[in-house]
């Protein structure tokens, strides 16, 4: 909700984009009018989506700009269904070339696997490693019932072929072949209404 403060953050959404090819240009134009106003009084933008890239690149030039790495960008264009074959190859090239570049010019990256470091590395550049690990807290929630729990599989990833969904509806049809008694859970994160 707009205006909503967890843990002394105010939270300001703007309108999700739907439609996988209008995003790059929907999620500027919709992120674009809630941050102006608010550009005055920050002292550090921090950012994930390589969408706005191109737009925080021209920000980090009046404001601290943190670009947060999560992916391997260039690789996800040579993966993603929603990009047509005959332009995944060259926005792979583009991807490789030009995301590295524009995170020299904002000078400041957030990375999660040493893969990223080649990629990622100039004199000016100021690097932070944040591994994606879960929290130790975690252990003290750990119990040895495995064998008395519900056979449950859990699947937390945004559905897609190469994140294995058509893998996972494969593995609960042979459960039901077997008249196995397992439960499915997963996020209702698809690309279009269509693959759902």
């Amino acid at each position: 909700a707009h205006g909503e403060v967890r843990d002394g953050v105010e939270l300001i959404p703007f309108r999700r984009a739907h439609h996988r090819l209008l995003r790059s240009l929907l999620i500027p134009w919709r992120l674009g009018r809630r941050l102006i106003p608010l550009v005055r009084h920050a002292d550090i933008v921090h950012f994930h989506d390589i969408d706005i890239l191109p737009w925080m690149t021209i920000l980090s030039r009046i404001r601290t700009v943190v670009y947060d790495v999560h992916e391997n960008y260039h690789d996800e264009m040579l993966a993603r269904e929603w990009i047509p074959w005959i332009l995944r190859k060259p926005l792979y090239h583009i991807v490789r070339v030009v995301e590295p570049m524009l995170a020299r010019i904002i000078g400041n990256c957030v990375l999660v696997v040493p893969a990223q470091d080649a990629r990622f590395s100039a004199p000016r550049l100021r690097v932070i490693h944040i591994r994606n690990y879960a929290t130790r807290d975690l252990l003290n929630a750990v119990r040895p019932d495995y064998f008395s729990r519900r056979n449950v599989v859990v699947f937390t990833g945004g559905h897609n072929p190469p994140n294995g969904s058509l893998l996972l509806l494969d593995i609960a049809a042979r459960c039901r072949a077997r008249e196995l008694d397992v439960t499915f859970l997963m996020t209702d994160r698809f690309p279009d209404d269509a693959f759902r």
